[in-house]
């Protein structure tokens, strides 16, 4: 060996023992430094973070590498920005919570792939890891004129926070599940030309995420945030003073928390017996159980009894559902954590239902196949992004070896769920939250009202189930009744039922009226409506009905805007039947529904005569004759529309709007505003039709942003002496 190979071997012998050495002492400070941290923000944590992520060298090469990541830019004014930095405040002084008065909005602009929004912009989040980091988590609010995507309000998260991609495959999971989630997915994101790395965006809860999803616009719950560390907590389903709207209904004042008062108190206040037998009227069971089966799934006990609770109020069918919302998730079969979890798992019925639900899916094998190779390929979308993301808050190995982790745990959790429902050695899920009190629990808060009228006919669903016939004659209803499940209610030739005024009738049991007259004790009092609500009652059929002076109603929460209203119930038949007179919303309302609507005379209504939202059916052979606003009026709802007349309106003769996809053909509309007005994203199939003596034959239009526009087909039809045949707004050509 020469004297030139030996200082090589020598310099190469001292290179690896400085490596070493430098190896070993950064990782005895790190370790240093993580034992004597005890807090979850501050400068050693930013020093383990930036030592750890010294071994991201070996990744250089993903960074001239294109991400495929969708790319938003953010552009705010420095001035605006610093103000967001120099608001925040101390996470020491706040427990690392970031309260309300610190979240402020300034003005914005975001740019995505060539269209720049107007939009106003916030930090987001409580805890600390959404704010007191480099990297920190956003609110963009586009306001309803200029949503992005049918979007008014986005959230750019870390997903560091969310378990990376742990809370997307639980929204995947969810909607397998029948369940309601936001719109998701991950991006890139930039601020003033900087990259700030990935983020997982998610939609806000408001209107726009409720109408999306064929949901009426209604109060959306959630818990407010307690400003206080989390051992300070107060368990949020004690009173109604640790609960927010995020979206609130139209009918009642915001402060009206009346549904979720009766909700509390159940939970609270009632024996099981008595528990068991109300909570079906007043929460959708099913829904809350396939929620519970999700997390348990997901293993997780995230939204528990402080926090990540969505209740939404469905005001056609007056009933809670559940959405889930940062869930997160781990190994281990998720017990007492929820106190509404825990009373409706003590029904043993119930709890037979969620572990049929949990054994269908996971003792399908494919269902694991799906979920893994889903999370994969989140994986191998982002990946690139996430090497290229010097501001997230661990390492490239420590991303990897999370990512390995979790996927672990997903097969883990699943074999968990079935080993233990195969050997029948289920934890106790049920004795964690003792209840009822011994003493009643006040949920009241002074600052939100209860409207007791709301459910003052709540106790008439508990009556004892029979035959309800109304014969030939007059029947006086001077007061709301309400018809629970089981009867048989029966509408003979000749009835006539006459209301006081503002008096309803509703019917959660099947009716069969035939030549029977709804109508009211004064014609200058309407009366409410004649309803029939949810499954049971199924198969209504109203036959030579004449329906009159009525007008609409909110009942035990669930709010008719029809004289004639079907919520909820399928195979519902109206023929031959008279609505006149009518001073509500719609003379007839259909919502959720299949149902076959024929040969019946729609006249003089003060506003639509016909009125169907997220329903499919048949119409055929109506007459509608001078309403006051439209003939027909359908959102979201396809049903065939055919051979019918409309003469007269006060607007439209056929309104069609949100995701309306009816077949509308052989119809007569005239002598209207609008002969046929196609909104938003509605893609009928319109053919046939005479379309005569409008002011607008065909009026196209965007009416809602949150819905574009699509393209429709309007064929073969006449238009015939229109003042205006085609008007149309927006890009969208015929």
């Amino acid at each position: 060996m020469n004297a030139d190979s030996g200082e090589l071997a020598s310099m190469k012998n001292r290179f690896k023992l400085f490596l070493y050495t430098a190896i070993i002492l950064v990782v005895g400070l790190i370790y240093l430094i993580k034992i004597h941290n005890p807090t979850a923000f501050g400068w050693q944590t930013n020093v383990v973070t930036y030592l750890t992520k010294l071994t991201d060298v070996f990744y250089l090469p993903y960074w001239f590498k294109s991400s495929g990541l969708p790319v938003y830019e953010l552009t705010l004014n420095p001035d605006d920005y610093v103000f967001l930095n120099r608001n925040l405040p101390d996470p020491k002084a706040t427990g690392g919570i970031l309260a309300d008065k610190f979240k402020q909005f300034v003005p914005a602009s975001f740019d995505f792939e060539g269209r720049q929004y107007q939009v106003r912009v916030r930090y987001r989040g409580v805890d600390f890891d959404h704010w007191t980091r480099p990297k920190k988590s956003w609110r963009v609010n586009f306001g309803s004129g200029q949503p992005f995507f049918g979007q008014t309000a986005i959230n750019l998260i870390i997903p560091e926070d969310r378990g990376m991609y742990l809370e997307e495959l639980s929204n995947y999971r969810a909607k397998k599940m029948g369940l309601i989630v936001p719109e998701s997915r991950f991006v890139v994101l930039k601020v003033n030309g900087q990259t700030e790395g990935v983020y997982w965006q998610t939609e806000q809860w408001n209107e726009a995420f409720l109408e999306k999803n064929d949901l009426p616009i209604g109060n959306l719950y959630g818990e407010i945030d307690q400003e206080v560390r989390l051992a300070e907590q107060q368990p949020i389903f004690a009173s109604l003073k640790f609960w927010r709207k995020y979206s609130q209904d139209e009918v009642f004042a915001e402060d009206n928390y009346t549904e979720l008062s009766l909700l509390l108190d159940l939970l609270n206040n009632v024996s099981d017996e008595e528990f068991f037998t109300r909570l079906p009227y007043i929460l959708d069971i099913d829904n809350f159980i396939a929620w519970q089966a999700h997390s348990v799934l997901m293993g997780s006990i995230h939204q528990d009894h402080l926090h990540n609770f969505r209740l939404y109020w469905h005001p056609a069918l007056g009933k809670f559902m559940v959405m889930p919302w940062d869930v997160l998730g781990g190994v281990g079969w998720p017990a007492n954590y929820h106190p509404l979890a825990s009373r409706v798992l003590k029904n043993p019925d119930w709890l037979a239902k969620r572990n049929q639900i949990l054994a269908a899916y996971v003792n399908n094998p494919d269902n694991l196949a799906d979920d893994l190779a889903y999370y994969d390929q989140l994986a191998a979308q982002t990946k690139t992004a996430v090497f290229q993301d010097y501001k997230k808050f661990f390492s490239n190995i420590g991303y990897l070896r999370q990512l390995e982790k979790t996927r672990r745990e997903l097969i883990s959790q699943f074999q968990l769920i079935q080993q233990k429902l195969d050997s029948d050695s289920l934890p106790d899920e049920v004795s964690g939250f003792p209840l009822p009190v011994t003493e009643p629990i006040d949920v009241a808060d002074p600052a939100k009202s209860v409207i007791e009228s709301e459910f003052a006919d709540f106790d008439q669903l508990f009556l004892t189930p029979k035959q309800l016939t109304f014969g030939p004659g007059t029947h006086l209803i001077n007061q709301t009744r309400v018809i629970p499940p089981g009867y048989q209610v029966r509408l003979l030739p000749g009835a006539r039922l006459s209301f006081a005024e503002g008096a309803s009738f509703v019917s959660l049991s099947p009716v069969t009226a035939n030549g029977a007259t709804l109508t009211t004790q004064d014609p200058d009092k309407p009366w409410g409506v004649f309803a029939v609500l949810g499954e049971s009652a199924n198969g209504s059929s109203f036959n030579g009905v004449t329906v009159e002076y009525g007008s609409e109603a909110i009942v035990n929460g669930a709010y008719f805007s029809g004289a004639l209203a079907a919520h909820g119930a399928d195979n519902i038949v109206v023929s031959g039947s008279t609505f006149r007179f009518n001073r509500g919303d719609d003379g007839l309302n259909v919502k959720y529904a299949d149902v076959s609507i024929s040969n019946n005379i729609f006249a003089d209504n003060d506003f639509d005569g016909l009125d169907l939202d997220f329903a499919t059916g048949l119409v055929a052979g109506n007459r509608f004759l001078s309403n006051g606003n439209d003939g027909m009026d359908f959102g979201s709802a396809s049903p065939d529309i055919t051979g019918n007349l409309v003469d007269g309106a006060g607007d439209k003769c056929l309104s069609l709007g949100e995701t309306a996809s009816p077949k509308v053909t052989g119809n007569t509309f005239k002598n209207c505003n609008m002969g046929i007005a196609v909104k938003d994203s509605s893609q009928p199939e319109i053919s046939g039709n005479t379309i005569s003596d409008n002011h607008i034959g065909l009026a196209s239009y965007l009416k809602k942003p949150i819905f574009p526009r699509k393209e429709f087909i309007f064929k073969d039809n006449q238009l015939i002496d229109n003042e205006i045949d085609f008007e149309e707004e927006g890009d969208y050509r015929l």
